[in-house]
C-alpha cells in the first residue's frame, strides 16, 4: 500500500471495476438473447441496463477521482468526488421513478374529482 492510498481504495475501485465488466457483459447477453428471440421485452431490459452501466461507470469513475492526492486547489484531497458520484446517481436512477410516482399520483387525484 502506498503512503497516500487509503485501506479499502483498491478494494472498492475492484468492486466497481468488476462491476461495470458484469453490466457490460449482461447487456451484451441480453441483446444477443433478445435478437435470437425477437423479443422486445429482452431488448428492453437490456436498454434498462444501460442505466445500470452508466450508474457503474460514475462509480468507478467517483472513485478513482476520490484517490487522488491533495493539491493546491483541494487541500483536503479529494474524496468528495465518491460522494458527488453517488448523489449523481441518485438522481439518474431515482429520478425517474421518483417523477414517473409523482405522475401516476397527479393522474389518480385528477381522476377523482
Amino acid at each position: 500500500m502506498h503512503v497516500h492510498e487509503k485501506p479499502n481504495s483498491g478494494t472498492k475501485l475492484g468492486a466497481a471495476l468488476v462491476s461495470v465488466l458484469v453490466n457490460i457483459f449482461l447487456i451484451a447477453l441480453k441483446v444477443v438473447a433478445g435478437v435470437l428471440t425477437g423479443s422486445i421485452g429482452i431488448l428492453a431490459e437490456a436498454t434498462h441496463s444501460l442505466l445500470d452501466l452508466v450508474a457503474s461507470l460514475l462509480a468507478y469513475l467517483g472513485i478513482r477521482w476520490a484517490e487522488r492526492p491533495a493539491d493546491e486547489t483541494h487541500a483536503f484531497g479529494h474524496e468528495k468526488f465518491e460522494n458527488m458520484s453517488s448523489w449523481v446517481q441518485m438522481l439518474l436512477l431515482g429520478g425517474p421513478m421518483t417523477s414517473r410516482m409523482s405522475w401516476r399520483r397527479r393522474s389518480r387525484i385528477r381522476s377523482r374529482r
